[in-house]
């Protein structure tokens, strides 16, 4: 018998062989230089985002409980290989989930872009075991990674998706997009929208924000956040069917769904400021 699981005993914290239960205070040096001085203001950030943003904090949470659900006591899964992605989908949804809510706004990105595909390779390789075999042969040689790299492309993501449905499809793929526009990708608007611009007479002040703090950008990051995550959750509700059949599950979706927007055709992406610029 095989048990998949996850493994997230967030309690407790381990250093080599010491386990120490609860939080552990600061070590000896923590905030005495830039890198964990930025540490503690990206949870500061966090503690504020949970506290003003406690509706979409919600679905945030929930999306997460259903992950949760799912992946909880997996026994003989019949799709071995879409189980451990559906993991990392979900550990990929919660990094983004803690980069976000820092109000790392550009940096959230990639993490939600890696999310989406684990997700979108899992239900390429579901149900093909020889693409399965591909996958997992990926780096024997130049000739497999070069057909893994032919096989495994976002256009046959969203046409494997688009088979069973259309609009699940068009969802991932513009989820997918925006991704790529602010961050996922060194895009222009990964730069514009976490800048200011300030002039006086004599100079030009260029601000890149690494903490964006309370934004549109932002709220815009928590909203496309909370949308891939439900759209992550669809494209395995077939691969899980069985788990995600569940009323206590049927009912979280729902609830989930309701002000989200869905379908998300034309986003309300943040205005640009490339016409300060140029």
């Amino acid at each position: 018998m095989t048990t998949a699981e996850p493994n997230d005993e967030l309690p407790t914290a381990s250093i080599g062989a010491q386990t120490t239960k609860g939080p552990l205070p600061p070590p000896q040096g923590w905030g005495a230089d830039e890198l964990t001085k930025f540490f503690d203001s990206a949870r500061i950030n966090q503690y504020a985002t949970f506290s003003r943003k406690r509706p979409i904090y919600a679905k945030l949470s929930a999306i997460d409980a259903i992950f949760c659900h799912v992946g909880k006591e997996m026994v003989d899964p019949k799709d071995p290989l879409s189980a451990m992605l559906m993991y990392r989908s979900h550990s990929a949804f919660r990094a983004a989930c803690g980069v976000a809510l820092s109000t790392q706004n550009a940096d959230a990105y990639p993490l939600i872009r890696s999310s989406l595909e684990y997700a979108g390779y899992a239900r390429l390789i579901h149900g093909n075991e020889s693409l399965g075999k591909v996958w997992l042969g990926r780096h024997q040689d130049d000739t497999s990674r070069q057909r893994t790299r032919k096989e495994f492309t976002q256009a046959n993501v969203r046409n494997c998706i688009e088979k069973d449905d259309a609009e699940l499809a068009e969802n991932y793929d513009e989820l997918y997009q925006h991704c790529i526009d602010f961050g996922a990708h060194p895009n222009e608007r990964a730069i514009t929208s976490n800048l200011t611009i300030s002039k006086n007479e004599s100079q030009t002040l260029f601000t890149q924000a690494y903490l964006g703090g309370d934004s549109i950008a932002l709220n815009f990051l928590l909203k496309t956040l909370a949308q891939a995550g439900y759209t992550e959750l669809l494209i395995f509700k077939p691969i899980f069917h069985e788990k995600f059949s569940r009323p206590e599950v049927i009912d979280e979706l729902q609830k989930v769904r309701q002000g989200l927007s869905y379908p998300f055709r034309g986003l309300d992406a943040p205005s640009r400021l490339t016409h300060q610029i140029l």
